[in-house]
């Protein structure tokens, strides 16, 4: 761990004293090693004391062989969802820190794991992890193993600070590490599966085939019935093709992907209306509060209410399934998406669409990078036309 991501663990802990064990685990049973050691805790200085907590934070993992706590896990299913629903959150962040260091990105991934584990650890779920932690304490205070006794006792002193985020502890981050791994790993078998599904329907080995089989349920059924396929294996497939569809909105309203669906005229009255309420609130130079932010999420959102009638929504059906003839001729995977959002359309109303809400941002993006773009060479060129001015002098 370097200097500076034991620098961002040590702001997450709580500024509290550092208790030494609750009074209830003073019992005649205790060892003369284990109270030794709790005077030892209990004596230690500021100072000391913070540098003791960060070491047995990542040092407790050695304690997850304790047969107290081999039973404790994770389930990976919640695990995927909760990871899932953070995704759209700190995707881009994760990208901007890639894009930094591998250090700076350790330190987002460490973030996310920190509110995953937070999510995870419902009350119930806290108390099955402490019940079987405190009995785990109590057997080593009467033993004679000094060291373990004081990385036990220093690492459930943090446990109860609400301050102390358990995503720092390397002993419960171990437990979210091997449900993240084991989740990895049913996808690696899912897709695996997904091969031998196009193989034995007789198709080639890409994306739009897929696609287009798990749109098909019956032909799907009849496939995963000869390949024997579980209920739950079905689902997880269903489940891939809907993160597929996640990630093109994503890059769609980042602006990667270029897919022009709305007007000239649509984009110039958005972009009117979204510098209006701008102005309004007075962005200029500061971050929107949240509520401001929430307001223009609900401008954009009545905006694409207003533009969506049943006509206007039949020539975008249209405009996707061109865009999407246009894609597979020049071989892009992503073909088969755009059917499937054009597919979509009507399931929901066009204000609840992920796909048209991601599709406007990503153009007005797009638009507002080109307006940048072609101001700075304007500026060039009087740059340069001045500099010729001068030459001629």
């Amino acid at each position: 761990m370097s200097k500076k991501q034991r620098e961002r663990k040590q702001q997450k802990l709580a500024q509290k004293p550092r208790g030494a064990a609750p009074p209830n685990w003073f019992n005649p049973d205790m060892s003369q090693q284990a109270q030794s050691v709790m005077q030892e805790v209990a004596g230690t200085d500021a100072k000391q004391s913070e540098e003791q907590v960060m070491q047995a934070l990542m040092d407790s993992a050695s304690l997850r062989g304790e047969p107290e706590l081999k039973d404790f896990e994770f389930d990976a299913a919640q695990v995927e969802r909760v990871v899932n629903g953070l995704l759209p959150k700190y995707t881009p962040l994760l990208e901007q820190a890639r894009a930094v260091s591998d250090e700076e990105l350790q330190n987002v991934y460490d973030d996310l794991r920190i509110e995953a584990v937070d999510a995870l650890m419902t009350r119930e779920k806290r108390q099955e992890f402490l019940r079987g932690y405190d009995a785990m304490l109590r057997r080593l205070l009467g033993g004679t193993e000094s060291d373990k006794i004081k990385l036990a006792l220093v690492v459930r002193s943090m446990l109860d600070q609400k301050e102390v985020p358990w995503g720092i502890v390397a002993l419960v981050t171990d437990y979210f590490e091997d449900a993240k791994s084991q989740v990895l790993e049913e996808y690696q078998i899912t897709e695996s599966m997904f091969t031998k599904m196009l193989q034995e329907a007789g198709v080639e080995t890409n994306d739009q085939e897929l696609l287009a089989l798990l749109q098909d349920p019956d032909r799907m059924g009849q496939i995963a019935e000869s390949l024997h396929l579980t209920p739950e294996q079905q689902d997880r497939m269903q489940e891939l093709s809907g993160n597929l569809l996640k990630e093109f909105e994503a890059e769609l309203f980042t602006g990667n992907v270029e897919l022009a669906l709305f007007t000239e005229d649509e984009m110039i009255d958005t972009a009117d209306q979204v510098n209006t309420f701008t102005t309004d609130h007075h962005w200029a130079g500061r971050e929107p509060q949240p509520e401001e932010a929430q307001g223009l999420v609900q401008l954009l959102r009545a905006r694409i209410k207003e533009m969506m009638t049943p006509e206007r929504l039949a020539v975008m059906q249209q405009d996707l399934s061109t865009a999407a003839d246009d894609w597979l001729a020049e071989g892009y995977t992503e073909a088969a998406l755009l059917r499937m959002e054009r597919d979509a359309l009507n399931d929901v109303s066009p204000e609840e669409n992920s796909f048209l809400y991601a599709a406007l941002i990503g153009q007005l993006r797009a638009n507002q990078e080109a307006a940048d773009e072609t101001d700075h060479e304007h500026e060039n060129d009087a740059m340069e036309s001045e500099i010729a001015k001068g030459e001629n002098l």
